[in-house]
């Protein structure tokens, strides 16, 4: 049976899961606070097993923040690529290579 202490990171760590699926990150630093404050009552409290739970519970909370850290850095490549289409204009050369080509910007908004 696993300790209260134990019970409450435990349900924090899937707090923090739930948030990091739901994509609900501004409510994810509150919870980083409150996992903090329930880490630091737990010290002491918890047995070599329900640290290795807790641990691995964490590993996993850690593997779907690197993903979301991962697909918001490619969201912002991706819309920083549509604004400079909006405002650029080139071509590719025979090599492949990108050619800007200078422009006089219409005003038109090309974004639909």
């Amino acid at each position: 049976m696993a300790t209260e202490a134990a019970l409450r990171v435990l349900n924090r760590l899937a707090m923090i899961r739930q948030i990091l699926l739901s994509g609900d990150l501004l409510a994810l630093a509150e919870q980083e606070n409150l996992l903090r404050q329930e880490l630091q009552g737990a010290v002491g409290a918890l047995t070599p097993k329900e640290r290795a739970r807790l641990q691995g519970q964490a590993r996993e909370n850690e593997t779907l923040l690197n993903a979301t850290r991962c697909g918001i850095r490619s969201a912002l490549r991706r819309m920083a690529e549509i604004r400079a289409a909006a405002t650029a204009f080139g071509t590719y050369d025979d090599a492949g290579k990108r050619q800007d080509l200078p422009h006089r910007a219409s005003g038109v908004n090309r974004l639909f």
